[in-house]
């Protein structure tokens, strides 16, 4: 893909390293996050990062944030994954039946959650030292499960947050100041609610896909 870029002065190349079904990223301090044989090594990786730059093509590493995190959460439910207090129909729709309520949304109420994903997005920002971007994605996470979570809600009340909509938007604007403090432009997938959005810093890249 890097030499295909290269052909057709193709400026970016956007590497969508995690998702529901597979987590392709190695981490050193996170060393359950993928399966050996379908994910990248580290040193894969850097030869990668060389390559692209010697071809003029900047890598846009993505970290898929809030949603899209089944993978994070079955490695470490104890730090990503949500507390429900019951089975309710909401919950199931996402969880499944057999899923052992495991969903695809991260805890925002988890201790330490932030300082966690601040760790992942450091090891993603040194590894692409070339790359001016990172992409966070932040769509298609069902927040409303986050008002059957004990840490969410407890965390909503420490935060006076009165909407698990306005929680979505503080967890975008939460990741988006990481990356910036990085010295990274952070990029968003379109798709988080409005409620909350004035907060999120203007300096985010926003990829509109929703155009129906």
């Amino acid at each position: 893909y890097v030499d295909l870029c290269y052909l057709n002065k193709i400026k970016y190349l956007q590497l969508h390293f995690t998702d529901d079904p597979i987590w392709t990223y190695p981490m050193d301090e996170f060393p359950r996050l993928g399966k050996e044989g379908t994910k990248y090594s580290k040193e894969e990786i850097k030869y990668l990062v060389e390559y692209a730059e010697e071809a003029g093509v900047q890598l846009i590493p993505e970290f898929e944030g809030i949603g899209h995190s089944k993978q994070l959460i079955l490695a470490y439910p104890e730090l990503f994954g949500n507390t429900y207090e019951e089975e309710t129909e909401e919950v199931q729709a996402v969880t499944g039946p057999n899923m052992g309520k495991v969903d695809n949304i991260m805890c925002i109420g988890k201790p330490g959650i932030f300082e966690n994903i601040q760790k992942m997005l450091a090891d993603i920002a040194k590894t692409f030292k070339y790359s001016e971007y990172i992409h966070i994605g932040c769509d298609e996470a069902k927040h409303e499960n986050w008002s059957h979570c004990s840490d969410c809600k407890a965390y909503m009340e420490r935060q006076r947050i009165d909407s698990t909509k306005k929680l979505y938007s503080h967890f975008v604007e939460k990741i988006v100041d990481m990356c910036i403090s990085l010295g990274k432009t952070p990029i968003v997938w379109e798709g988080f609610p409005y409620e909350g959005t004035e907060n999120i810093s203007r300096d985010c890249v926003v990829v509109a896909w929703e155009s129906h």
